[in-house]
């Protein structure tokens, strides 16, 4: 078995390891600072100003921002070939 990663189960994983690192940084931001205004998901779901609530946050933004340019490189790699040389 080889001890390679497959491009997309790289991507996948460090996509995964990013919106747990932030997470745990709005966890840690959401601890660390005494008043913090609530949190509004999208400007429509107002979180509670928690640490959880402010991780919760975090990670669904950046998990959405990512996740969509994610789908978007995906997308252009899967449907648009460029290996075609004209001679």
């Amino acid at each position: 078995m080889s001890k390679t990663f497959r491009g997309n189960r790289l991507v996948v994983r460090l996509y995964l390891i990013i919106v747990g690192l932030t997470g745990v940084m709005g966890y840690v931001l959401g601890w660390a600072s005494p008043e913090i205004d609530p949190p509004a998901l999208f400007g429509l779901v107002r979180l509670p100003p928690t640490p959880a609530g402010v991780a919760v946050f975090g990670m669904i933004t950046i998990g959405t921002g990512l996740g969509v340019l994610l789908v978007l490189v995906v997308y252009v790699a899967n449907n648009f070939d460029d290996a075609a040389v004209e001679e």
